[in-house]
């Protein structure tokens, strides 16, 4: 039987597990992008605590939009030299790593305090996006990044472009699953042509709490195997927040999300939320063909917790899912620090 401890390999990239950090706001940076000692010495703990494949925060593809403060960004390659050390921290550790690219509303760089929504975005505006996360993308791989992820998750833009509820446009870019996915296809495509043979995997969050879900599992399932089927290398699947909000935290809680996707679609997959178990991994591991397993909260309490399941000891996490955490600077366990 294999194990999550066992060796991977995905989209010819070498892991030494299945398993990965899942992109994590430490919040670690100026407000220009660069980089604070306290970032790299957190992804040294990472990194050194034996995950495979390291996703970072959310990383910025604009100037004028910096999401949620002190997040990473990579929109000009002044920036270069601050995101090649920490790669470098990385892979001197054996961890693959990868950023996630990402925008959270359009801010135009010719009005940068006016936000643009996605049902008023113009072809001008949305060519100028496409541009944004390609841009950035070359200089991931300038960087020595073994890929990029998009985020396509929690209502930010790329997110609102595929969502139903959100995306009510008429054009090209609204309607079908082919028209709302448009503009991430156009990234990829974008990315694919100039870095040919660049990993592009992507973040996708499934609405999971029915009073607010905006489209159903079917229909998210659908995308993920379309966007498949137009060059995305592999995908993370997480359900939004409000599911955990409603104590969903029994272990690999997404499980059922992962194993729908797998059931029609050949896409590698990552499956993020609550993987605190590794018999559960394990099992998913074999059973349903589930992959790799991404964690979050689980490596802020223990950063050395691959290691630990690596020695033998196979206890479950010591997370508790508090999501105290979140509460604190830079996302310390409150148990711990």
């Amino acid at each position: 039987m294999e194990k999550v401890t066992d060796p991977a390999e995905l989209c010819g990239m070498r892991l030494k597990n299945h398993l990965v950090r899942s992109a994590t706001w430490f919040g670690l940076c100026r407000p220009d992008g660069t980089l604070l000692p306290e970032m790299y010495e957190r992804y040294e703990t990472l990194a050194a605590g034996g995950v495979g494949m390291i996703i970072t925060e959310l990383t910025d593809v604009s100037e004028w939009n910096n999401a949620i403060g002190d997040n990473m960004r990579l929109y000009s390659d002044r920036l270069i030299p601050d995101y090649q050390k920490l790669v470098s921290i990385a892979h001197r550790y054996g961890a693959v790593i990868l950023p996630e690219l990402n925008m959270y509303l359009y801010v135009s760089s010719a009005a940068p305090h006016r936000v643009i929504e996605v049902n008023s975005l113009s072809i001008d505006d949305i060519a100028d996006i496409r541009r944004l996360f390609v841009d950035a993308a070359v200089r991931s791989y300038r960087c020595g990044f073994d890929g990029v992820q998009l985020h396509l998750a929690y209502g930010w833009l790329l997110y609102r472009f595929l969502s139903p509820w959100f995306n009510r446009r008429r054009d090209a870019y609204g309607g079908s699953v082919e028209n709302r996915a448009r503009i991430v296809t156009e990234i990829i495509h974008g990315i694919k042509e100039r870095l040919p043979g660049y990993p592009v995997s992507a973040k996708f969050s499934f609405y999971v709490n029915r009073s607010l879900t905006d489209y159903d599992t079917e229909n998210c399932v659908a995308i993920c195997d379309f966007l498949y089927q137009n060059g995305l290398d592999f995908i993370e699947v997480l359900g939004d927040h409000s599911g955990l909000e409603h104590g969903n935290h029994h272990p690999s809680c997404y499980q059922d999300l992962a194993i729908a996707v797998r059931q029609q679609s050949d896409i590698p997959l990552i499956l993020t939320g609550c993987n605190s178990d590794p018999g559960v991994m394990n099992a998913l591991l074999n059973d349903h063909g589930i992959p790799f397993f991404g964690i979050s909260r689980g490596l802020i309490r223990e950063p050395d917790l691959p290691n630990r399941w690596a020695a033998g000891d196979a206890a479950p996490g010591h997370c508790i899912h508090c999501d105290g955490c979140y509460q604190t600077l830079a996302h310390h366990c409150r148990f711990v620090y």
